[in-house]
């Protein structure tokens, strides 16, 4: 008895899964190695500067907030993986939604010389939708945004109506995806 199997869906999974750890491996690197470099500048010294330890306290908590956000969103892949994740859906404000969004990231894009601007379409419908996935799918995009812009850029925030969907763009000057990425945007 033969039997064959067709293992190329199985074989892509598998480099997804390891192209995705590796990228995660990375991403960690960079809050702990930060955390480390400034809780070593503290204990040589910083610590008795009462404008620099504050600076570098707030730092580490950033950066410790930043792992917290990531080991949350593995949690969240494993829910959605293991079929557990559910939608909280209910009719939701985009103005308020988008608002909210540039509010929390308008300091952080101050302090790089970033402005957001936005365009929001009036009376817009209330979609029902999870509003805490969108918000996520938006601040991320919008962080993307800050991250890969030039000082003096700006960053436009846009909604509006497209035949009976809502269209929420956020646009920006930095670097782009490279080409030969955008295939492995959704994966």
């Amino acid at each position: 008895v033969i039997v064959i199997s067709d293992i190329t869906d199985m074989r892509k999974l598998e480099s997804i899964r390891r192209d995705f750890i590796a990228n995660i491996s990375h991403e960690l690197r960079t809050p702990i190695a930060s955390i480390k470099a400034l809780s070593e500048t503290l204990s040589e010294g910083a610590i008795n500067d009462p404008k620099a330890s504050t600076k570098f306290v707030k730092l580490v908590v950033d950066e410790a907030d930043r792992l917290v956000k990531m080991v949350d969103e593995l949690n969240e892949l494993a829910r959605i993986e293991s079929g557990e994740f559910t939608a909280d859906k209910y009719a939701t404000d985009i103005d308020q939604l988008i608002t909210k969004c540039v509010d929390r990231l308008t300091p952080q894009a101050s302090r790089k010389g970033i402005k957001i601007d936005t365009s929001i379409e009036k009376g817009l419908p209330r979609p029902v939708v999870d509003q805490s996935r969108i918000e996520q799918v938006l601040l991320n995009l919008m962080h993307n945004a800050i991250k890969f812009s030039k000082p003096g850029d700006r960053i436009k925030v846009n909604a509006r109506q497209k035949g009976g969907d809502i269209e929420v763009s956020v646009k920006d000057n930095g670097i782009g995806i490279p080409q030969d990425e955008l295939s492995r945007i959704f994966e």
